[in-house]
């Protein structure tokens, strides 16, 4: 009897491993087909100097339903529009190191819209296959819905009836196919692809692929973003008269749909009649041009322009921070400044005349300089505040006069082209290049300011001769000039946590790790290693 007893208990606990397999069967295929509803969450990835790179509960699925209002809004959504290129360029080269960088930046969600209006056929491969970035959002639209949306936004404005529709529809169609950079509806994008926007988001903007994304974190200004309806990206400059747009590689605005509706006010959008039958074909950068005329000249929308791009002919790139080399010093790094053996102390050793460093040594102890002011700049969580009691401010006139002689060169039909005259600048060192340069309209429809802050100059190296040379951080790099240059490459992959990607405009590019020693280099003249 106890032996009955005990196969009855073996036989009981057998049956109820056999029904807990079936339930997690039928718990794993129930999860397989409505997973494409969930988030999906990729594992946490640790990586050095201390980021946090945790999983952002708004990365979906290709293909997912919209953003759930359950999680928080990000803080900001880049939105990029993407269309994989009929004839193979560098745009392809350079999305890793783009997908890297915004993913050094998890309080910004990068939502990237996925379409094929060249019929290459390839719009919904992943783009971000080799790296892991959480906080990138990639969306398919087939090209119908792609139109559909545009025509929802359009026809909204314009309250077309059905006859009016289908000539939105045919005429967005027949557009889109040679707005080769995207250009024409930018300012709606946020109002276009809203179903794929969080709820409650309060700051959107464009963002071009061929970027390297710095630091959001610590140099945008958050403090006072909100206070703006648009906010665009610019970079030093010793010029007194400044011309003024919006660039198309990257501008944020505020998600409201009345900022949105003010740009329709340009002459071939103010109507559907005007959409029709424009007698002209606008710009291919419409958002620098007529976009940006209509901003500043036409509309009381406030505005701040800020020093955002590393533009020298010198930058260095890492995950988590982008820099400007600010003195021509910084060509020792391409071997063409034999001076600089002087002046670049070697790690551990001193300086002896007699056996005076190779070239090598003086290059690889300038890379380690840049390195380590670069690593202990990522190390600071300090957030600066945008305008400090050291800035000065005065009032200027935003001017549109296509025969004035200032020199000024436009890649547009100059009426539309905006400029200042810098009353401070003129009376600085250098004309306030080596300062934080802010223009702005606080209110709307009020006065027009330019604004003057101390610069935080990052100086490494020992020069006894001449001024150390120093790094000024930006928010991005864009390869907009180099990628055309014959020399131009980048490697196969996304930069890794440590490496540091130095490029000389004019001449190469090269990666080296965290001990400063090159990994990778393009370059006319090979560097001595």
């Amino acid at each position: 009897m106890p032996r009955l007893r005990s196969i009855g208990i073996l036989a009981g606990l057998a049956g109820g491993v056999f029904l807990l397999v079936l339930l997690a069967e039928l718990y794993a295929i129930e999860s397989q087909r409505w997973k494409h509803r969930e988030p999906s969450l990729p594992s946490s990835r640790d990586f050095s100097l201390g980021d946090d790179f945790r999983p952002h509960p708004l990365d979906l699925a290709v293909g997912a339903d919209p953003v759930d209002p359950a999680y928080p809004a990000p803080a900001l959504t880049l939105i990029v529009l993407w269309y994989p290129p009929a004839i193979p360029d560098t745009r392809t080269e350079l999305l890793p190191n783009f997908l890297a960088s915004a993913a050094a930046n998890p309080s910004v969600d990068v939502l990237i819209l996925k379409f094929d209006k060249d019929n290459v056929g390839s719009a919904c491969d992943p783009l971000a296959t080799a790296v892991e970035a959480p906080n990138v959002r990639e969306v398919c639209l087939e090209m119908e819905e792609y139109y559909t949306l545009h025509v929802d936004y359009l026809c909204g404005q314009w309250r077309c009836d059905d006859a009016q529709r289908r000539r939105t529809r045919q005429l967005v169609e027949q557009r889109t196919r040679s707005d080769r950079v995207n250009s024409l509806y930018r300012p709606f994008r946020a109002e276009i692809f809203k179903k794929y926007l969080h709820p409650d988001l309060k700051l959107w903007g464009w963002a071009d692929t061929d970027l390297f994304l710095g630091s959001f974190e610590r140099m945008f200004p958050w403090d006072v973003a909100h206070d703006f309806d648009v906010l665009f990206s610019a970079w030093p400059s010793n010029m007194d008269d400044i011309h003024v747009f919006v660039p198309g590689h990257l501008a944020i605005f505020r998600r409201d749909a009345a900022v949105a509706a003010e740009f329709m006010k340009v002459d071939w959008l103010s109507s559907f009649s005007s959409f029709e039958n424009m007698p002209f074909t606008p710009t291919e950068a419409t958002e620098e041009a007529e976009f940006s005329h209509l901003l500043f000249m036409r509309t009381g929308l406030s505005f701040l322009r800020f020093d955002a791009l590393a533009d020298s002919q010198y930058h260095v790139s890492t995950l988590g921070g982008v820099f400007a080399l600010e003195d021509p010093t910084a060509a020792m790094l391409a071997l063409d400044d034999y001076d600089a053996v002087a002046h670049i102390p070697i790690p551990g050793r001193a300086y002896n005349e007699s056996a005076p460093p190779t070239a090598g040594e003086v290059l690889l102890a300038s890379r380690a300089h840049i390195t380590t002011v670069v690593r202990q700049r990522l190390r600071d969580a300090h957030r600066r505040s945008t305008f400090s009691p050291e800035g000065r401010e005065v009032a200027v006139d935003l001017l549109n006069d296509k025969h004035a002689d200032h020199g000024l060169v436009y890649w547009f039909p100059a009426d539309f082209a905006v400029y200042y005259h810098s009353s401070l600048g003129r009376d600085m060192l250098m004309h306030g290049r080596d300062t934080r340069r802010f223009l702005m309209r606080r209110q709307r429809g009020g006065p027009v300011t330019e604004r003057f802050e101390p610069e935080v100059r990052l100086a490494f190296g020992s020069h006894s001769t001449r001024p150390r040379p120093w790094l000024r951080e930006a928010i991005y790099t864009h390869f907009q000039r180099e990628k055309s240059a014959e020399w131009w490459s980048m490697p196969m992959r996304a930069i890794a946590p440590g490496e540091m990607l130095y490029v000389d405009r004019e001449a190469s590019a090269h990666l080296w790790d965290a001990r400063a020693h090159i990994v990778w280099e393009n370059s006319k003249v090979s560097v001595a290693h």
